[in-house]
């Protein structure tokens, strides 16, 4: 059944982290927002978490994608290709505590990962700037 959703709305869907989109995102639950002086950051775990190479450097992996943690990112064509969400996009956030819905616009999209006190790799996100 066509449900007028691209496949990277489909997989977001999917993922639980949002409840309902429209072209724009209308409610946001258990994601991970940030409010920095410098605006809001959504972070979504990639789904699939990369495979990765114990090498050195240590190369990780991706659907098509190959980078490294220090040196060669992501890549930026990777990023409009599979992110979940897209450059430019409105975002409506509800906090869940109240009636008001916050009017936000992705302004980049980055791939980054989650670490932990000793810097091992928890898990790789997409790591949205909004303003």
């Amino acid at each position: 059944m066509d449900n007028g959703l691209d496949k990277n709305q489909e997989k977001l869907l999917d993922t639980g982290y949002i409840t309902s989109l429209d072209d724009v995102l209308l409610s946001v639950n258990g994601t991970n927002n940030y409010k920095h002086n410098f605006g809001y950051q959504i972070c979504i775990p990639m789904k699939p978490q990369p495979s990765f190479e114990d090498s050195t450097p240590t190369f990780y992996h991706w659907n098509d994608c190959q980078w490294t943690l220090d040196g060669l990112g992501f890549p930026n064509s990777a990023i409009s290709e599979y992110s979940p969400l897209k450059e430019g996009q409105k975002i409506y956030i509800n906090n869940g505590k109240s009636d008001i819905m916050y009017v936000k616009r992705i302004t980049d999209i980055k791939v980054k990962p989650l670490l932990n006190s000793s810097d091992d790799i928890l898990e790789w996100l997409w790591v949205m700037d909004l303003s």
